[in-house]
């Protein structure tokens, strides 16, 4: 049929619809539009393209929920698995944490076949999960079957986190996935929090050998050795260790000896290396942790009581070029219990030399301890807008009393009637010294944030 014969035949067709009042039944003469499934549109919409991540967590009912649901729909291929539970798990009572860690389990599950996983990442600060029964036990031993198999499949895993969960992995595990991964893996957080005089050795020497392209590693502080730090000396046979992270939870029963000597070698075999030792609940003071060569970069010590000048001192000298962040944390009850003040016979603040010493020093926290508000204005002014964290407790910041004892109670009076005012007048000084708005801290860190902190720290 010709072009106009076309035109014509529609004309026609056209006309005898307007004759019958219904010019609907022109669409029914027109090819009609693919029509599309809306269980495909949906099913597009977990499509392994758009969930190479997952960041599940059993917090509440609610996101136990949303998290069964994605990791039935998600886990079996997503490239990023991290699971998170609440941190004071093992402090709910029995029942709700029995079914937080069966869903934990079966979230788990679905992961068990992926092969594409690249990081996995569990999040819990949190000790003793279950309890002694033998359907506590049933379930840590699953857990541990599931976590083996997820591992075994995941050839091409870059990064590892435990999460401080004892419970759930030993020193086999390590084996494992240095044996199905060691090629692979550049960050491994396997640090944990042990219950008391629960201790266990996860590394040997040649499970680290095996991880050629370790980056990062987390670990117990007991766990180091001097044949530890010299496998992780580049030989050329391994990639450069760019962050050790050293946690140590209580006191040690044997502390290892480390030679400085060996320090050094770790020091120059890995020159971007950086140290971070995190102290818990370790009375003994920092010195016993500290070495002259070790290249540490952070430093933390958490709820250890009395910080000695001598400590502090170490550090500002033998730390000075690779010290980034401070933290040091005490509890607050009923005010500050230790001070940093210095009196007369001490000479210098610690701090303030430390400040003065340390020229990469960008973080410092200071809450639990007396801190003079001279000291305060002199850090602000030595490290200047280089320095982009300060945290000092409000209620510890106190004002330096170089005067009589007979002109104490007058000057007390004078300080609480315009201590506003001089607050005021501090946040402004220190604000200027910084660059930026400062105000003193008004809360005390959780742990359970400080150490999650490190999960965060992956290698390229």
């Amino acid at each position: 049929m010709t072009e106009n014969g076309d035109k014509q035949g529609e004309l026609e067709r056209f006309a005898q619809c307007y004759r019958c009042r219904n010019p609907f039944l022109i669409a029914k003469e027109r090819p009609r539009p693919r029509s599309y499934n809306m269980k495909s549109w949906r099913a597009c919409l977990f499509h392994p393209g758009l969930w190479n991540r997952l960041d599940l967590k059993l917090n509440t009912p609610q996101q136990m929920a949303r998290a069964q649901f994605l990791a039935t729909k998600c886990a079996g291929f997503a490239r990023e698995l991290s699971l998170e539970w609440p941190h004071d798990a093992d402090k709910v009572d029995e029942t709700c944490r029995n079914i937080i860690m069966r869903k934990a389990l079966a979230v788990l599950k679905m992961a068990k076949n992926n092969r594409n996983l690249e990081k996995f990442c569990l999040k819990c600060c949190g000790c003793d999960l279950l309890g002694d029964s033998q359907e506590d036990e049933d379930i840590i031993t699953e857990l541990q079957y599931v976590i083996s198999l997820i591992l075994s499949g995941a050839k091409n895993l870059k990064y590892l986190s435990f999460g401080y969960c004892v419970e759930i992995f030993d020193s086999s595990t390590i084996q494992a996935v240095a044996k199905s991964c060691g090629q692979s893996l550049h960050t491994l957080h396997a640090a944990t929090l042990y219950p008391e005089e629960q201790a266990q050795s996860l590394f040997t020497h040649p499970t680290l050998q095996s991880l050629r392209q370790l980056q990062v590693l987390s670990l117990d502080f007991e766990e180091l050795s001097n044949e530890i730090l010299s496998v992780m000396c580049n030989n050329g046979n391994r990639a450069p260790l760019q962050n050790l992270i050293l946690l140590q939870d209580g006191e040690p029963v044997n502390l290892p000896n480390i030679r400085d000597r060996v320090w050094h070698l770790f020091a120059a075999s890995n020159p971007d290396a950086e140290v971070t030792l995190t102290l818990l609940r370790v009375p003994s003071g920092l010195g016993d942790y500290l070495s002259p060569s070790m290249p540490l970069g952070t430093l933390r010590a958490l709820y250890c009581g009395e910080v000695d000048r001598t400590s502090l001192d170490f550090v500002s000298r033998h730390h000075c070029k690779t010290l980034r962040s401070l933290t040091l944390c005490e509890w607050m009850d009923c005010g500050a219990t230790y001070s940093l003040i210095p009196d007369n016979a001490m000479g210098e603040d610690p701090l303030v030399m430390l400040a003065w010493r340390c020229t990469n020093l960008t973080n410092l926290s200071i809450i639990g301890y007396e801190f003079s508000k001279d000291s305060l204005v002199a850090v602000a002014r030595l490290r200047g807008s280089q320095l982009r964290s300060l945290e000092v407790s409000v209620s510890c910041i106190v004002e330096t009393d170089d005067d009589d004892d007979e002109e104490e109670e007058d000057e007390d009076e004078v300080i609480l009637d315009d201590g506003a005012m001089s607050m005021d007048t501090l946040r402004q000084q220190v604000s200027e010294s910084l660059g930026w708005s400062w105000a003193p801290a008004m809360y005390t860190p959780d742990i359970s944030t400080i150490l999650l902190e490190d999960l965060q720290v992956q290698g390229n």
